[in-house]
This record gives C-alpha cells, sequence and structure tokens, in this order.
C-alpha cells in the first residue's frame, strides 16, 4: 500500500480535483481521516470494480473500435448509463467518472492492472486458420468435387459427366498444407479416445460391483430361505407330517436335490450351490 500511495501521489496532477488524488478537501478546520482511509475505501474500490466494467468490454470484443472508445464504453457501463456493451457510447465523457485520471495513474501499478479477455483455444484458432488460408475459389471447389467416371453408355453430348482435374492443373497447395488442420483433428481424435477409454472402464467397474452385490444379496436370501425351510421341517415333524412334507419340499427345491438326513435333522446349514 505503501509503494502505491507514493507512486500516486507523485504522478497527480497539481490540478487535481478534492477528493480523487491525494489533495482533501478541508471543511472548517474539520478533522478529516487520513488518505490512506480514503483511498481504500473509495479510489481503490472504484478503480477495482470499474476493470470488471471494462473486462465485460473487452470480453465482447467490440470491432473497429480503439483502446480509448472502450474504455468510453467500460466508464458509461461503470456508472449505469447502459447493462451492457454499446457501441453509442464509444464517444462517453470518461471524467465524467471522478475516479477515471486517478485510474490512469494506478492502471500501471501490478496490483490495478486492465483486464484482458480469455485467450481462444488453439484448437479451434488452428482450424480457423487454416479454413480462412483456403480461398473458396472455383479450383478449390473442383478439388473437393467427386468426379463421375464416364462409361460406354455416356455417348451423347448432353450427359452430365465431371472428369477429375489433371493433377499438374490441380492448385499448388505449398509446403505444410492442412498441417495445422491435421494436429487439431488428432489432438481432439485422442481426446474422444481417451475420455471413451475411461468411461468404459468405469461403467465396468460398475458391472462388477454390481454382479457381486447381486450375487451377495441372492446367496444370503437362499441362505435365510433354508435356514427358514430347516427350522419349520424341524418344528412340524413330529406332530404335523403334512406341513413338514411342505417345508421338506422347500428344502428340495432351494438346494436342488434330496435333502441329506444331516440337513433335515438341521446339524447342516450349508445351502448348496443353486441356480435359478
Amino acid at each position: 500500500m505503501g509503494q502505491v500511495l507514493e507512486e500516486f501521489g507523485r504522478k497527480a496532477p497539481a490540478n487535481a480535483a478534492p477528493g480523487t488524488y491525494l489533495k482533501r478537501e478541508n471543511k472548517g478546520g474539520e478533522t478529516r481521516p487520513p488518505i490512506e482511509n480514503h483511498f481504500r475505501e473509495k479510489i481503490q474500490r472504484d478503480c477495482k470494480k470499474f476493470n470488471t466494467s471494462l473486462r465485460k468490454v473487452l470480453c465482447s470484443n467490440p470491432t473497429g473500435c480503439s483502446e480509448q472508445e472502450k474504455i468510453n464504453m467500460a466508464v458509461a457501463i461503470h456508472l449505469g448509463k447502459s447493462d451492457s456493451m454499446s457501441y453509442r457510447h464509444k464517444g462517453f465523457e470518461p471524467n465524467d467518472w471522478p475516479f477515471y485520471q486517478a485510474w490512469l495513474v494506478l492502471k500501471s501499478h501490478r496490483a490495478f492492472l486492465p483486464p484482458t479477455p480469455p485467450p481462444p483455444d488453439e484448437d479451434i484458432e488452428e482450424i480457423e486458420d487454416y479454413e480462412d488460408s483456403v480461398p473458396p475459389s472455383d479450383t478449390a471447389q473442383a478439388l473437393f468435387t467427386t468426379p463421375k467416371v464416364a462409361t460406354a453408355s455416356d455417348t451423347s453430348g448432353d450427359s452430365d459427366v465431371q472428369l477429375s482435374m489433371q493433377p499438374s492443373k490441380q492448385r499448388s497447395r505449398g509446403p505444410g498444407y492442412g498441417v495445422k488442420k491435421t494436429k487439431a483433428l488428432k489432438k481432439q481424435e485422442e481426446y474422444r479416445a481417451k475420455k471413451h477409454k475411461t468411461q468404459q472402464e468405469f461403467l465396468e467397474i460398475q458391472r462388477q460391483r454390481s454382479d457381486s452385490f447381486r450375487v451377495y444379496v441372492n446367496n444370503k436370501s437362499r441362505h435365510d430361505a433354508f435356514k427358514m425351510a430347516v427350522m419349520g421341517y424341524n418344528a412340524f415333524k413330529d406332530h404335523d407330517p403334512e406341513q413338514a412334507e411342505y417345508y421338506k419340499r422347500q428344502m428340495e427345491r432351494i438346494l436342488g436335490n434330496a435333502v441329506p438326513d444331516d440337513t433335515v435333522n438341521g446339524t447342516d446349514d450349508a445351502s448348496g450351490d443353486i441356480s435359478d
């Protein structure tokens, strides 16, 4: 803060309006707060807020405007004259903003550097440069036209036949023709392949987890059902043979074969390898 204030005071013009630079208004001997407070609460905050408006203008990329005209439009947005960039504010008076001269001094300091628009994507820029380098001439259009092969039936002069151009008459492409587009397309293809591989690996992991959980649930359900059938059979085998036979059939259905005697007596709790 000390370096900023020192540079700010050194570059302040002698005829600066009170309150815009280091000069403060003295109202009848009233004690005024230090200049640091005024700078921090007023000038610094307003200049940073103006940089937000300037960034909005620069990101809109106005065409045919000088740097000063872009600043004028940003001042208009900052003062609430417009919500967005408008070409009718190219000639707006920047000094209507009280801290405009102060911003001109501060913008050279690294803490108040004016914003810059984000750079475009390299791949898109390379493709656009390639497309702009090829003019839409008749020769270039003929190079990308699929020729029709003349056959024996095409004997009339009215037949619509387009013969391919001879290599000697084709447009000279020069060294490095299409290299930028090839690199950009190759980079995009590698990205898509890597993304597809990652998605497939993730789906495979999810399928494995789902299968493992399904097997666990099925085995646990069969184990619990078999256990209940054994308990029911042992409970009814002495006084209700019909109900006991029902539970025995349940055990056989779960096991898929005859029920061993030790299992019926409740000494073996294995559920067996059952498939639906």
